[in-house]
């Protein structure tokens, strides 16, 4: 990602002129990082995580159940 230093737009990579200014972003992009995605949860010591049995699950979709876990 290449953000543009004179108006502070964000580029693709691939991009040689500011989507928004216009500026040309060799001379006024800055190239940024792409941020790391934030760790997994660790499981929760003690009792693993039970799987639904086929039943659950076959009622889950009947009821639309799709938040539940």
């Amino acid at each position: 990602m290449i953000v543009c230093k004179t108006c502070g737009a964000y580029n693709k990579e691939t991009d040689a002129f500011c989507g928004s200014c216009g500026g040309f972003l060799e001379w006024t992009g800055e190239k940024m990082k792409a941020p790391e995605p934030a760790p997994l949860p660790a499981e929760e010591e003690g009792e693993p995580a039970r799987k639904k049995s086929f039943m659950e699950r076959v009622t889950s979709a009947m009821y639309m159940d799709v938040w539940d876990k």
